[in-house]
């Protein structure tokens, strides 16, 4: 796929594929839509619209106005599928693209904003002919933090309810939701626990840890070594620039290191030419060796990464746990006319033995689906 590394390109490829399944199962009389939360550069609402059996159209929301805006003046190719399916000319003209809109998702509320929005442009332009109410999944592939839990307070909390419908409100409803979350790190805070028996006391607790303890995030990496030392040496470089005098924060923003290839973490060297380039200032003006003084704290800061790693699963697998279990209270809540299953499905490669909860989808379907 264009513009996608193969890793991105499988997750695309294997999402769809799966929304695809829960698709042709879906007991909807005249079709239904799809809202991608967090679409980034839209790929995987261009490979639904592809690949998806009966969709009508998709709404890609992101929080980055220069991406949506890039993307909306895009001319991409028309999906194999679309046409296909449609039923009329009307319905052809909106199935053969995707609706980039810019959303900056805080809250369910304005998840349900952004689609109202959606259907009241698409009524505007004569695309929605019937009265029949119309179904909506919600997906999201790696929405960060506090983004997955808002699409899934969106669903259970603005649910496709028949009386919803009957009094007006609105002439849509949400009928599924598959969203993979990622960033526990930047969940915000109070949003863990969220489900009844994993809710503690409201005690608050004696000791207050900062921010940066938050970020249990562990994407596992198949070379240990070069997972450390990604961590372990951009911290020693902060160190080296505080004894220096030097304030990272007076950079502007293109002196920010970003990401480096691997090649860049072969040697202290290697990487401090890297930082250096990136940063505007030579390594000799740091230092090409490591500070004898600054050997024991590298080693500590290894031992302490690595421990974070082997809490990583339990974190994630609390997490993951707590946000099924919060869903499963809330719907079963909520009378409804429509009963639904929550799940945990594995939906990428686990690479063996090594697990990360950004390869595990949190599914709401129709119970009939099996």
């Amino acid at each position: 796929m264009v513009g996608m590394s193969p890793k991105k390109a499988y997750e695309v490829t294997r999402m769809a594929t799966y929304v695809s399944q829960i698709a042709k199962n879906l007991r909807v009389v005249d079709g239904f839509y799809i809202v991608d939360v967090g679409a980034g550069q839209g790929h995987l609402a261009r490979e639904l619209l592809d690949v998806v059996t009966g969709v009508k159209g998709v709404l890609a929301l992101d929080g980055d106005t220069v991406l949506v805006k890039r993307q909306a003046s895009v001319q991409h190719p028309k999906p194999r599928i679309g046409v296909e399916h449609a039923t009329d000319e009307t319905d052809a003209a909106d199935a053969t693209s995707v609706t980039h809109k810019f959303g900056h998702i805080t809250s369910p509320e304005r998840l349900v904003e952004a689609v109202d929005e959606w259907f009241t442009e698409m009524e505007t332009g004569h695309t929605l002919r019937s009265n029949i109410p119309k179904p909506v999944m919600l997906v999201s592939l790696h929405g960060c933090g506090s983004l997955s839990l808002d699409v899934l307070r969106a669903f259970v909390e603005k649910r496709f309810r028949l009386e919803d419908i009957q009094r007006g409100r609105r002439r849509w409803g949400f009928i599924a939701s598959v969203t993979v979350p990622c960033c526990y790190n930047l969940l915000r805070e109070g949003e863990y626990p969220v489900s009844a028996p994993l809710s503690p006391s409201k005690t608050k607790p004696e000791i207050e840890m900062a921010k940066a303890a938050l970020h249990f995030t562990i994407i596992p990496s198949t070379t240990a070594l070069l997972a450390v030392r990604k961590v372990v040496w951009r911290a020693l470089l902060e160190c080296l620039f505080v004894h220096k005098g030097i304030k990272l924060d007076d950079m502007d923003a293109s002196g920010r290191l970003g990401r480096f290839p691997p090649r860049a973490y072969d040697t202290w060297t290697t990487f401090l030419n890297f930082a250096g380039s990136r940063l505007g200032s030579s390594p000799e003006s740091i230092n090409t060796t490591l500070s004898p003084t600054l050997v024991p704290l590298a080693r500590a800061l290894s031992i302490l990464y690595v421990l974070r790693c082997m809490l990583g699963p339990l974190v994630e697998a609390a997490l993951l746990e707590d946000r099924v279990r919060w869903v499963r209270e809330r719907l079963a809540s909520n009378d409804m006319r429509l009963t639904y299953n929550t799940l945990l499905v594995p939906l990428f490669s686990q690479l063996g033995e090594v697990g990360s909860a950004r390869n595990i989808a949190v599914v709401v379907i129709p119970e009939y689906i099996e």
